[in-house]
């Protein structure tokens, strides 16, 4: 019968959590010894109506009070389990809200950076604009102009300048679109 009990209780222990097999075990444990307990009252007493003892004898057989000692023992146990199965789903608890709150900062600074990322494009293609504009400026005096410097009524200084001009500007609207590039696959 024993071993019986011991399969069944394998059988629970392998569907439930640790802490709870544990208990579970224990409380088995207990109920096997307050059962062997009830055995030693029930045969106390039969062999007294045996003897034709009618009296009442509230002593109790020594190994009746080994058994409570052992139904204390893993009571206690059984508090033991339950608190460390408490602090086991606080600590699980705990470690799932840190991780939540890792992901969500997580989530928070990769927004930032988008949003960083969009307003540095949005603010580069504004210089862009403007730098544009500046050429179509320089491109423009560069064409009246060009006349002017054909006959000889402008400098060769002042027409170097502003070649010099048009071609810096033309170089800085080349790093800001590559500044652009580079920041472009960021923003989606």
């Amino acid at each position: 019968m024993r071993f019986i009990l011991i399969l069944l209780l394998i059988a629970q222990a392998a569907q439930a959590n640790p802490y709870q097999n544990r208990i579970q075990l224990l409380e088995d444990q207990i109920q096997l010894l307050q059962f062997q307990q009830d055995q030693l009252i029930r045969r106390r007493d039969a062999e007294r109506i045996l003897r034709g003892s009618i009296l009442i004898d509230s002593e109790l057989p020594p190994q009746w009070l080994t058994l409570q000692r052992q139904i204390l023992t893993l009571q206690a146990d059984i508090e033991t389990e339950k608190l460390r199965e408490e602090q086991s789903v606080q600590q699980q608890q705990q470690r799932e809200q840190e991780q939540a709150q890792r992901e969500q900062a997580e989530m928070n600074r990769e927004e930032q950076d988008r949003l960083v990322n969009q307003r540095m494009t949005q603010n580069l293609q504004d210089l862009l604009l403007l730098q544009q504009q500046e050429l179509d400026r320089l491109q423009a005096e560069y064409r009246q102009t060009l006349p002017a410097y054909r006959a000889g009524l402008i400098s060769e200084n002042q027409w170097n300048a502003l070649q010099r001009g048009i071609n810096s500007q033309t170089e800085r609207i080349q790093r800001t679109q590559s500044r652009i590039a580079e920041l472009t696959p960021l923003v989606p």
